[in-house]
């Protein structure tokens, strides 16, 4: 009963932590994960930040929709294109299974 009360809070806790953290954004330049695990490597990071009035409104729209143009149709996760990369790792995987088997021959 224990595990499950501990397990529950640290689900809660990591539900609620963006809430927490998203108001120092106001006050602070967000980082990314990857660059919080070079900080953490010791390795260095470079950052330039730029408002977001000097860059020109196409180039956000650009990567907005590069990033992923279905977003508002899927809320969160795109699963046509899950599934398409699945099919096409299934494709590769058939591809060069069939390749070391010729090989073997």
């Amino acid at each position: 009963m224990r595990v499950l009360r501990r397990l529950a809070v640290a689900v809660v806790v990591l539900l609620l932590l963006p809430y927490a953290v998203a108001p120092f954004y106001r006050f602070v330049d967000p980082v990314s994960t990857l660059m919080v695990w070079r900080w953490l490597k010791g390795a260095r990071v470079e950052r330039t930040v730029v408002p977001l009035e000097r860059i020109a409104p196409v180039l956000v729209r650009t990567v907005i929709s590069s990033e992923d143009a279905r977003f508002c149709a899927h809320h969160g996760v795109d699963w046509q294109e899950l599934q398409d990369a699945i099919e096409d790792a299934d494709d590769l995987a058939r591809e060069k299974l069939s390749e070391l088997i010729h090989e073997g021959e």
